[in-house]
């Protein structure tokens, strides 16, 4: 639950240049390891290297301090939901960050598919379809390929056990 609270502003443009720091330094990060990854074979396993992902906590301070300043950017809790599972794998943080993010963007697509994933992954297949249809309410372009990969995890074939048709 994001507090209420007042913000000067001061404290929001600090909260910015802090948001906007963080988003270069993951923006760099990202583009080294997609480099590194488009060159790997299919059967590698990918992930951060241990500077990228130092660099990625420095991006992560970044975020925390302009949370502290601005609890009401959407955008910095989605990507602290981001980096808690990339740096930590801390789902379960990740997942507060993305309810904390459509608590204040409710109609945020990336966001629902991104937590919509995450309840497939692990198996809360009711949630998933409840974040589907709010998908399907915004008209947007994420319904009709995450209504695939839901059909194929309630058949058991991605991430579920088989539940029911859609």
């Amino acid at each position: 639950m994001i507090p209420d609270a007042t913000i000067s502003k001061r404290d929001a443009i600090a909260a910015l240049s802090e948001f906007r720091a963080a988003s270069r330094l993951i923006s760099s990060i990202q583009k080294q390891a997609m480099n590194r990854w488009s060159e790997q074979e299919l059967d590698e396993a990918v992930g951060y290297t241990d500077d990228e992902l130092a660099d990625y906590r420095v991006a992560r301070d970044h975020l925390v301090r302009s949370l502290e300043l601005n609890p009401f950017n959407p955008t910095v809790h989605w990507l602290l939901a981001n980096a808690s599972r990339e740096i930590d794998d801390d789902s379960e943080l990740q997942f507060s960050y993305y309810n904390s993010s459509l608590e204040l963007d409710p109609e945020d697509d990336d966001v629902l598919v991104a937590r919509m994933g995450m309840h497939m992954e692990a198996g809360r297949m009711n949630d998933a379809i409840k974040d589907l249809a709010e998908l399907k309410r915004l008209g947007s372009y994420h319904a009709e390929p995450m209504t695939e990969h839901l059909q194929k995890a309630l058949d058991g074939g991605e991430r579920g056990k088989g539940v029911r048709p859609l």
